[in-house]
């Protein structure tokens, strides 16, 4: 059962794809000044500015900052929502700044030395909606298995960056309680299947990215744990060489899809099926030889395909007869040495088709029965002319 009539698709996917997808925010640039310059009081090396989602708040960038107990008093009061502070050289969650009474919506503590989360600091931050722990040492331990409480009933978080952190695999309910959660990065890891069991109660999750990792096939239902929230899944670069048929059952709200760069060489028939809604695939560097018809024939809907970098040798309208929606089409750099007449004659709603750094060698002008015409014409031509060379023959 789709979500939505086609129609309605038509109207409002764009936004969604750029708004909610992207977290791109039509707000202006934030302007960042020393924050001494903002307000006198704010006696820290620091850049601020005023805050464009929170109403007479300020956000603080102290990158490369180390916050002493009297830089952290000198803050108790203030209208801060947001604090940045990547490559400060921690190795454990900051205790005097999490304890403090701010009121914190987003932070920012990527690009340190963190390696534990075991001593739930982060309870007391009951307004956090943005929690960003990229590059740090959180895997760096002997048990493979990344377990922490830290996450657990933080119900107003609404983004979590793990990315980049060397974890191998994930506890079973880490993200338990964090049921606003919307926006889940995990990026640059070593994982080497989808932690399936780790994401139950992710009930709101709208994106989530894995892209980066070692996960080298999709069992049968791999994120049906999600239900019908996620929007959009990037599984690019990893070592995925298979996918089960079923592979994306229940995920019926699925718009954006990514799986380039990996090992992919073919896909069973039902490898798509259940993600009916998708209107954007990124197939690009794979191994694919043959053009994915019987894959791609769910995907009726399909808006944008990237098939780019791969080895495809041969494209024609039979391939595309089930994407009658498709506006933008990327073959480039391919095997492809011939293009008939009429290939992508059903694809009326074509705006952008990329064939550059192919193989072409011919491409025909006429239809297949005007060839068969042709070729009929000629045959009965070479016909009458050995019918005259015998009769001249006789005359000799």
């Amino acid at each position: 059962m789709r979500c939505e009539t086609a129609n309605m698709r038509r109207t409002w996917y764009l936004p969604i794809l750029i708004c909610s997808l992207w977290n791109v925010v039509p707000t202006r640039e934030a302007e960042w000044i020393p924050c001494v310059e903002l307000k006198r009081k704010l006696h820290v090396p620091c850049k601020c500015t005023i805050s464009t989602e929170y109403s007479r708040s300020i956000e603080m960038n102290c990158d490369r900052v180390v916050f002493t107990r009297n830089t952290i008093d000198s803050l108790k009061g203030e209208p801060i929502v947001s604090i940045s502070q990547r490559n400060s050289g921690y190795n454990a969650l900051p205790e005097d700044l999490l304890n403090s009474d701010l009121n914190l919506k987003k932070l920012d503590l990527s690009g340190n030395s963190i390696h534990r989360l075991m001593d739930r600091l982060l309870r007391v931050q009951t307004r956090l909606e943005e929690l960003r722990l990229a590059d740090n040492l959180l895997g760096d331990n002997l048990n493979p298995i990344f377990s922490s409480n830290e996450f657990h009933g933080m119900k107003q978080l609404k983004l979590l960056d793990l990315s980049r952190n060397g974890l191998r695999s994930l506890e079973e309910g880490i993200f338990k309680g964090c049921e606003s959660l919307e926006q889940l990065y995990l990026d640059g890891n070593n994982l080497t299947t989808v932690p399936t069991m780790s994401l139950k109660g992710l009930g709101s999750i709208r994106v989530l990215s894995l892209s980066d990792n070692n996960i080298e096939s999709l069992p049968r239902a791999a994120f049906s744990i999600l239900g019908d929230s996620l929007l959009r899944l990037d599984l690019s670069e990893n070592e995925l060489s298979h996918m089960e048929d079923d592979a994306l059952s229940g995920l019926e709200r699925l718009l954006l899809l990514n799986l380039s760069r990996n090992d992919l060489n073919r896909f069973n028939s039902d490898v798509f099926k259940g993600a009916y809604n998708l209107l954007q695939l990124d197939l690009s560097t794979n191994f694919l030889r043959e053009f994915p018809s019987d894959a791609l024939r769910h995907l009726t809907d399909l808006k944008f395909l990237n098939m780019s970098s791969n080895l495809i040798d041969e494209i024609d309208h039979r391939h595309l007869s089930s994407l009658g929606e498709l506006q933008v089409l990327d073959l480039s750099r391919n095997n492809i040495g011939r293009l008939d007449f009429g290939t992508f004659s059903k694809l009326s709603e074509l705006t952008r088709l990329d064939l550059s750094l192919n193989a072409l060698r011919t491409v025909s002008i006429k239809s297949k029965k005007e060839r068969e015409r042709d070729r009929k014409r000629r045959g009965v031509e070479v016909e009458r002319e050995k019918k005259l060379i015998a009769f001249l023959s006789k005359w000799k």
